[in-house]
């Protein structure tokens, strides 16, 4: 090799080292960023199952309550018979 040519490969591999630490820099950056966002998945998915599971619990409580006022009508129903049927036999006395 002639010392013209060392010389340009020298200029050569001295103008691609600053890219290379450009996009190192990008690359570490890059990295910090996954793992934050990872952390950030990783928060949220806890934050889906609570919420998930409040949920489940609300739906329950729902089944619950339209349950018991279903019963409530159906005791309501019972008690207006009953009412009902006493007016009568008070009104033929």
């Amino acid at each position: 090799m002639h010392k013209f040519e060392v010389k340009e490969l020298l200029e050569k591999l001295k103008s691609l080292e600053e890219p290379l630490a450009i996009y190192r820099e990008q690359a570490v950056e890059a990295s910090e960023r996954v793992i934050l966002l990872e952390a950030e998945l990783g928060a949220n998915a806890m934050k889906l199952v609570t919420v998930e599971n409040i949920v489940d619990e609300l739906k329950q409580k729902n089944l619950d309550t339209n349950l018991r006022c279903k019963n409530s009508f159906a005791e309501n129903e019972v008690l207006a018979a009953s009412n009902s049927k006493l007016k009568e036999e008070l009104v033929a006395h």
